[in-house]
């Protein structure tokens, strides 16, 4: 909820409450999934954005290799409660 919620306030323009919603959520599903979930990749690649956002390209070059791990997971980490691929085949493609 607190990803979904960053996103909305991102399109609201309200974007250092997204920043902190996005960081909350980082933190919950690291505790929640792990860092070889999807859902952490997806968290740490927008912190990533956020970071780039801010100027702070080193930091966001340095957070976008902790989502490149969720790509690297095992296909159990990578499938949804529906059984579906969540990290698409291309995207994991050259980080085997």
């Amino acid at each position: 909820m607190l990803y979904v919620l960053g996103n909305v306030r991102i399109s609201q323009n309200e974007l250092d409450e997204a920043y902190s919603l996005h960081k909350r959520a980082l933190i919950t599903w690291r505790k929640t999934y792990g860092e070889e979930h999807h859902k952490t990749g997806d968290a740490w690649h927008k912190k990533a954005w956020h970071e780039a956002r801010l100027g702070k390209l080193e930091e966001a070059r340095y957070v976008t290799t902790y989502a490149v791990i969720s790509a690297k997971a095992k296909p159990e980490q990578r499938r949804s409660a529906k059984g579906v691929e969540c990290v698409p085949k291309r995207f994991r493609q050259g980080f085997s």
